[in-house]
C-alpha cells in the first residue's frame, strides 16, 4: 500500500530520498499483486476494437495496410496508424480503453488473445502519443508500453506516453501509480497521479516533476476526441 504525501505544486524536480527510492521500486511487485485479479474461469480471451473514430487512419496487418473504420476489429499483432488531425478510441471487452491522437503508430503486439492470468500485455508506441486506462480489476499480470527511449510499467491506472519523431519519450499519470524505466531497466522512477517524467532519445532519463497545467492541458487535449 502506497501512502501519498503532500504534494508540492511547482515544477521543480522532486527530490525524493533514497530509501523512497529504494522503497518504491522494491515495492512494486507487492503494488501490482495488490490489484483484484479475475479468476482464469471468469476470463474469457481478450478483444479490442475501435470505439471512436475521429479523421482517418490506418491498420497494419500481416503486411497488409488496411483502412480502419469505427467498429473495425483489432487483431493480434495488428499496428495501428493514425492521421494528421485524427482521433481514435480503443475499448476492450475487459474494460481497457486507448485513445490515441494524431500521426500516432502503435503496435499491439501482445493486447489482443488469452486473458489468461498469467499474461502480460505489451504495446509499442513507435510514434505519436496514446492514453491508456485500466479497469480495476485485471485480466493481466503485467502492463507496460514500450517506446524506442523507456518503458512504463503499471497497474490499475490512467497514463499517457508520448514519443517525439527524434524518439525522446515523454511519461504523465493522470491517475494511479507508473513505474517509469529506460530500456536496459538501469535507471528508474515511480511516478504518481499528477507526476511527469521525460527520456532523452539515447534513453537519457530526467528528474520526475509534477507538470505544470499548460503542459497537462496539452498533454490532454492531444488524446481527447475534437
Amino acid at each position: 500500500m502506497y501512502v501519498r504525501l503532500h504534494r508540492r505544486h511547482s515544477t521543480e524536480p522532486r527530490r525524493p530520498s533514497r530509501l523512497r527510492r529504494v522503497l518504491a521500486l522494491a515495492g512494486l511487485a507487492a503494488a501490482f499483486a495488490a490489484v483484484p485479479l479475475a479468476s482464469a474461469e471468469a476470463q474469457a480471451p481478450r478483444s479490442c476494437g475501435i470505439a471512436r473514430l475521429q479523421g482517418e487512419a490506418a491498420i497494419e496487418r500481416g503486411g497488409q495496410l488496411l483502412i480502419a473504420t469505427q467498429g473495425a476489429v483489432i487483431g493480434a499483432q495488428d499496428t495501428l496508424a493514425s492521421g494528421p488531425d485524427s482521433r481514435v478510441e480503443i475499448r476492450c471487452n475487459d474494460g481497457t480503453r486507448l485513445n490515441l491522437g494524431a500521426d500516432t503508430r502503435l503496435e499491439m503486439a501482445t493486447l489482443v488473445g488469452s486473458g489468461a492470468a498469467a499474461q502480460n500485455v505489451v504495446l509499442r508506441l513507435l510514434n505519436g502519443i496514446v492514453r491508456v486506462a485500466l479497469p480495476a480489476v485485471r485480466s493481466w499480470r503485467r502492463f507496460e508500453v514500450q517506446t524506442p527511449s523507456a518503458v512504463a510499467s503499471v497497474r490499475a491506472t490512467d497514463w499517457i506516453v508520448q514519443v517525439e519523431r527524434d524518439g525522446a519519450t515523454a511519461i504523465f499519470v493522470v491517475e494511479g501509480q507508473v513505474l517509469a524505466a529506460d530500456l536496459p531497466g538501469s535507471k528508474g522512477a515511480f511516478l504518481l497521479a499528477g507526476d511527469g517524467i521525460d527520456f532523452s532519445a539515447d534513453g537519457a532519463m530526467a528528474a520526475t516533476v509534477r507538470w505544470g497545467p499548460p503542459r497537462v492541458q496539452r498533454t490532454l487535449a492531444a488524446v481527447m476526441p475534437r
